[in-house]
């Protein structure tokens, strides 16, 4: 995933890649066991290179709720801008990185492995609908009624729940 910039003219130039997550740097856990798919726009304007990049692949996840793995689509866009000039003040609303002007390539690694991480949702969960577990007795809510017995209520909470349901 690297790009040779050392005789590019100015223009835009697109780039097709395919990679793994092992590849990206993401080693520890095996999330996306599927192909990662990206495709790469750069502009180059003088001593700057824009690089739009739209990431796609799948990933192998477990529900934060009901505890079922399943897949699905991970999808990403960035717009990162690497630069040879130190005067920032004419790029905005991206993220700028400082090359070397003897750099010949540009590494994606790092900037596709942020993509990556950043892509996966905080609460995993297999449809916005699940209901997850019941916490008594273990049933998949989504396909199953909970077999909780109804408690017995204590006699002496009996007065404040008729308080409860008068001030309903």
């Amino acid at each position: 995933m690297k790009i040779q910039i050392s005789n590019l003219t100015d223009g835009i130039y697109y780039y097709d890649f395919t990679t793994t997550q092992n590849a990206c740097g993401i080693v520890d856990q095996p999330i996306f066991s599927e192909p990662i798919y990206l495709k790469v726009t750069l502009q180059k304007l003088q001593q700057n290179f824009v690089l739009d990049i739209s990431l796609q692949t799948i990933g192998s996840f477990c529900c934060d709720r009901c505890l079922k793995h399943f897949h699905s689509e991970i999808t990403s866009n960035e717009r990162f801008t690497y630069t040879i000039n130190s005067d920032l003040g004419i790029i905005d609303k991206t993220d700028i990185r400082l090359i070397n002007p003897h750099t010949a390539e540009i590494d994606l690694k790092e900037d596709v492995r942020e993509m990556l991480v950043l892509a996966i949702p905080q609460k995993i969960l297999c449809s916005d609908e699940c209901k997850g577990i019941c916490a008594g007795c273990g049933a998949d809510l989504n396909t199953e009624t909970c077999r909780c017995q109804a408690a017995e209520m204590d006699p002496r909470w009996i007065e404040l729940k008729k308080l409860i349901k008068t001030t309903d």
